[in-house]
């Protein structure tokens, strides 16, 4: 009983020395703190009402993203983004949507004040490009292609800083 305490309690602190070890730097993801209205439009329907809320969490080591929009055929539509940056600006994005029970899981890159995401399925299949446009301070541009040949757009939105 004792020597199994005792590894549980090595494979506790290897885990949190190894956590301690991973540099992360959130400050380029600052600017999408905050919540956001606007609007968006999904494949070719029409521009929707449409907000974001972006916050911090797990002791600032993520920032999660939710996403609210209607769609008309399908009705409300929910979607939730956890990023993280390292002081390089490359990113580690994890993404849900209440229309799928799968995840999407990428890598990217905040260029400037452009963060670019490809995000693929566990399994492999094709997957989304995420680019959030942080330019102008009070407004957000969100767009997402598909990463197939043809590259359609599947989202894209315009939004304000709500005051």
């Amino acid at each position: 009983m004792k020597a199994s305490s005792v590894l549980i309690l090595v494979g506790i602190l290897s885990s949190a020395a190894f956590a301690q070890e991973q540099k992360f730097d959130n400050s380029k993801l600052l600017p999408l703190v905050g919540e956001w209205q606007g609007t968006a439009a999904f494949h070719d329907t029409p521009q929707k009402a449409s907000s974001i809320k972006g916050a911090k969490m797990l002791n600032d080591r993520w920032i999660k993203l939710d996403l609210k929009l209607e769609l008309p055929e399908a009705g409300p539509v929910e979607a939730t983004a956890l990023l993280n940056s390292d002081a390089d600006g490359n990113i580690e994005a994890h993404f849900f949507a209440s229309f799928d029970n799968g995840a999407l899981v990428g890598k990217g890159k905040i260029d400037g004040k452009k963060l670019t995401i490809e995000a693929r399925p566990m399994n492999g299949e094709d997957g989304i490009v995420f680019v959030f446009d942080m330019s102008n301070p009070d407004e957000l541009k969100l767009t997402c292609t598909e990463t197939t040949e043809e590259h359609p757009q599947v989202l894209s939105g315009t939004y304000k800083r709500k005051k």
